[in-house]
């Protein structure tokens, strides 16, 4: 009995000491000025980024790495903002997992979008707006194989000729209270203005769509 309790209170310390090490970025910061440099910086699955209340006019990629990303001040405060750029604003192409968390941000005025793209990866999207965005396809969002979770979001007013809201192919799209409003497809054949999907398990509960 005695060995097993020694046996347990060393992993009890290990996994202590593991979770301890995860670090919290603060952004922006003089080491940290934009958000893909708080991101390079992380080095270990679970560490955290909080943004600090701004306009970003950046694109971001999660590089393969379990990290969340939220802002101090929700998505009315904190934007990921495109304006001339061209491809996606936030992108989840390495695998990423269930884990790599973006939260409470306007992801906004992609002009060659889409807002956010996924291939490959099963990120998570919460409390986030995703507005005003420009694809050929998958205005607000591009997935192609992923399996994506989204809660509590606003899809709104994004363009593209198939998918305008959200484009899927292949993967899966689990969502839940969230609104779909105002996405133009520009190709009248294709259709999705809200959700274009093929080869995709679909799950969604508790959602609004108007005027797509």
């Amino acid at each position: 009995m005695k060995n097993l309790i020694t046996t347990l209170s060393c992993a009890s310390a290990l996994l202590f000491c593991s979770s301890a090490f995860a670090t919290l970025f603060t952004v922006p910061t003089a080491k940290t000025q934009t958000i893909q440099a708080a991101i390079d910086a992380a080095n270990q699955n679970g560490d955290e980024i909080m943004v600090l209340p701004g306009v970003y006019f950046e694109q971001i990629d999660y590089l393969g790495k379990s990290v969340r990303i939220y802002s101090q001040g929700g998505a009315i405060m904190t934007y990921i903002d495109g304006q001339s750029t061209s491809g996606p604003l936030v992108t989840f192409h390495t695998a990423e997992d269930e884990n790599a968390i973006l939260e409470g941000f306007t992801v906004r005025n992609a002009p060659n979008g889409p807002g956010i793209s996924a291939i490959g990866s099963s990120p998570t999207i919460l409390s986030c707006k995703i507005v005003g965005n420009t694809a050929s396809n998958g205005g607000g969002f591009k997935c192609q194989d992923a399996n994506i979770l989204i809660d509590d979001c606003e899809i709104k007013n994004n363009t593209s000729s198939t998918g305008a809201g959200i484009w899927m192919s292949g993967g899966s799209l689990t969502m839940s209270y969230t609104l779909l409003r105002g996405n133009l497809t520009t190709d009248g054949s294709a259709g999705g203005g809200g959700i274009y999907a093929t080869g995709t398990s679909l799950g969604i509960a508790w959602c609004d769509f108007e005027d797509n």
